[in-house]
């Protein structure tokens, strides 16, 4: 528009000087002014306009790959349209990644720069810390401390995404061990919830016995149930502090101690508490043997909850559950906790970006996501306290929460230790559960490994 108003001007003096010098004087008077009517037009526009809000595009990846209503897909839609309607200069695009690809997903993007800006990924602790010693991921703690989510958020899972001090992470989903049972055939059985771990084995050698349904379904052909199962069974044996030494002081993962845990494990796998073939068995058609009235007990976590209240709501059967009872009574009641996934922000990302990204965070945290995340979608995000009778969940989902509360937590090992380290725990572990290693053997490899990860400084430490 400048250049269009100058290019006028310069032609009406051209003209004027054609027409001769008599008019010289009025037509110096005329441009005059009109150089000075131009300058009071722009200096006016340049007051009265105001400046455009900054355009920005925010990319994410999510693993919430349901779909349709009551899903985590569904509520993350619903939120993203909620926050462009709110801020109409963000232009959020989503992409869909599933949990089992989303780690490769990660570290591949990582290294060709070509991450997206806001995450949702697993696991934390001793991961995350690579990704932030690599300095590939955003520092949120000021952020953070501006957002209040110290004091919002789980105490312990805060620490899982933090290192040396630092939050790198925001943790989501809570995630809480239990054994889920199937209702009916307890009852067919005659059989009840353990008081104790006595009773729990009666209780599986009750239903091997019958023989009509198997007593617990697991599938370890992804590698990381019989990690898990392993770590339950060490929690309750062995115990918090026992733990808490491997991981941050001066046990061996050989230490006789966790050694028996695993020898408590290869008793079930002997006695034949599991279903067929479980060392090759997917999880998700475990979890589905579990659904089909095939199998009595599910050793499992609070991730599938979706999946058993759908099936409560189809009629298939009543779920029930219980804690896993404690082996060694003489230790305060112990259970595992962790952030089943954690949103990162890329440190490539534009500051700008960052900042939205940090806000669109702070959005879904809000009361009004909350209602939508937990009554609409059965996702439990890791808030350090959940008052259930604001919302409408099914009572399966709050009993799961609930038998575990006020208990001394630790955490499960694969998502604790660093990548290479939890490579050779899933290989090793693999092996000991196919009876072709022996646990001692397991374990004396896993410790060689985290020597070496921790003389290379790998090492998760939330706190220095």
């Amino acid at each position: 528009m400048k250049t269009f108003k100058m290019l006028a001007l310069f032609v009406i003096v051209v003209l004027m000087m054609i027409m001769g010098v008599s008019g010289c004087k009025d037509t110096e008077t005329s441009t005059s002014t009109a150089v000075e009517e131009t300058a009071e037009s722009e200096e006016s526009t340049t007051e009265t306009a105001e400046p455009e809000e900054q355009q920005i595009v925010l990319k994410i990846w999510d693993m919430y790959t349901d779909v349709g209503h009551g899903s985590g897909g569904e509520a993350m839609e619903t939120l993203i349209d909620m926050y462009k309607k709110a801020n109409p200069n963000v232009e959020i695009e989503r992409t869909v990644i599933g949990s089992e690809n989303m780690q490769d997903q990660v570290s591949l993007s990582m290294a060709g720069g070509t991450m997206a800006d806001l995450v949702e990924t697993w696991p934390a602790c001793g991961v995350l810390s690579g990704y932030a010693q690599d300095g590939e991921v955003y520092d949120m703690t000021d952020k953070a401390e501006e957002f209040g989510w110290f004091e919002l958020m789980n105490s312990y899972l805060m620490l899982e995404c933090s290192t040396k001090g630092r939050l790198y992470g925001l943790p989501w989903e809570f995630d809480r061990p239990v054994i889920y049972y199937n209702k009916t055939i307890f009852e067919e059985l005659g059989l009840s919830e353990p008081n104790n771990y006595d009773d729990f084995i009666t209780i599986l050698d009750t239903i091997k016995a019958d023989g009509k349904y198997d007593p617990i379904t697991i599938g370890n052909g992804n590698r990381w149930p019989i990690c898990n199962l392993y770590d339950e069974i060490r929690a309750v044996t062995v115990g918090k502090e026992k733990v808490s030494d491997l991981f941050f002081g001066d046990a061996d993962w050989d230490d006789p101690e966790f050694v028996e845990a695993w020898t408590i494990l290869l008793d079930w796998i002997e006695k034949g508490y599991f279903i067929d073939g479980f060392n090759g068995v997917k999880y998700g058609d475990s979890n589905s043997n579990f659904i089909m009235k095939n199998a009595a007990i599910s050793i499992d976590g609070s991730w599938i909850l979706s999946n058993l209240v759908e099936a409560e709501v189809e009629g298939e059967f009543e779920v029930g559950v219980f804690p896993f009872p404690m082996i060694n009574e003489d230790l305060p009641p112990t259970s595992l906790a962790g952030s089943g996934a954690n949103w990162i922000i890329s440190s490539k990302s534009a500051p700008e970006v960052q900042e939205e990204a940090m806000n669109f965070l702070n959005f879904i945290l809000s009361d009004e996501a909350a209602q939508i995340w937990i009554d609409g979608a059965s996702v439990i995000p890791g808030y350090s306290d959940i008052d259930w009778d604001r919302f409408t969940v099914d009572p399966l989902m709050a009993e799961v929460y609930e038998i575990n509360e006020g208990k001394e937590d630790t955490t499960w090992s694969h998502v604790t230790v660093p990548e290479s380290v939890a490579e050779t725990l899933y290989s090793t572990f693999q092996s000991v559960a196919g009876l072709t290693m022996t646990p001692e053997e397991a374990l004396n490899q896993i410790e060689e490994d985290w020597e070496e990860a921790k003389a290379e400084g790998r090492v998760w430490n939330p706190l220095q």
